[in-house]
């Protein structure tokens, strides 16, 4: 290592970071100096670890931009030297992927379904948007499970029993939990719902 500058066009890669993690990383660089476990040796950046092994040659002709890239995509892809913002990048990503794929299967398995229901029963939109809520408090208690609804429409009518403009909840989700029956115009319980449903009734209700 050395405190002599070698590649001054490190230094122009740390204006295309605003992660400050990275600007030292491009700085050391200027100055021959790399993270452990990469070197340099004959104007190649490289790496012996097993399964991240590299040589990469440092042309300073390249564009700075071009170069950042080529060097930051290495380190943080190939040998996985991450800053914190990286980490807490990546967690969220994984997260949202996870959640959203997931999510969007089920959901889409359920107003798949819901349209379905609505087109061949005629239901009303307010009754639809019930329909849906009582299909997702189903999914959420495990009372049916969504995929299967792609395969089997015929699921849910130990719990729902259409009509045309008409349906009705026939058998309950949770125990000692009101069964609900209603028409196009009204909602009538025939005995008083639980807390517990109540709040998650309520809670799907109104984001509908």
């Amino acid at each position: 290592m050395t405190t002599k500058l070698v590649y001054p066009i490190f230094l122009e890669c740390c204006k295309y970071t605003q992660d400050n993690f990275w600007k030292y990383i491009f700085e050391d660089l200027a100055y021959k100096k790399t993270p452990y476990g990469i070197y340099i040796y004959c104007n190649y950046l490289c790496c012996n670890y097993k399964n991240k092994e590299f040589n990469y040659k440092i042309d300073i002709t390249k564009d700075s931009k071009v170069l950042y890239n080529d060097i930051y995509n290495l380190f943080n892809k190939r040998f996985e030297l991450l800053s914190e913002k990286d980490k807490i990048n990546r967690k969220n990503l994984f997260e949202e992927n996870s959640t959203n794929g997931k999510t969007k299967n089920i959901n889409n398995v359920i107003y798949l379904y819901v349209i379905n229901m609505k087109n061949k029963w005629n239901l009303p939109i307010h009754q639809t948007k019930k329909l849906l809520s009582y299909i997702i408090l189903m999914s959420l208690f495990k009372v049916i499970i969504p995929r299967k609804l792609e395969d089997n429409y015929t699921i849910c009518d130990n719990y729902i029993k259409f009509k045309k403009n008409n349906l009705i909840f026939k058998k309950n989700i949770l125990e000692n939990i009101a069964t609900y029956s209603y028409s196009s115009s009204e909602i009538n319980s025939k005995q008083k719902m639980s807390k517990f449903w109540n709040k998650y009734y309520q809670i799907l209700s109104k984001s509908l």
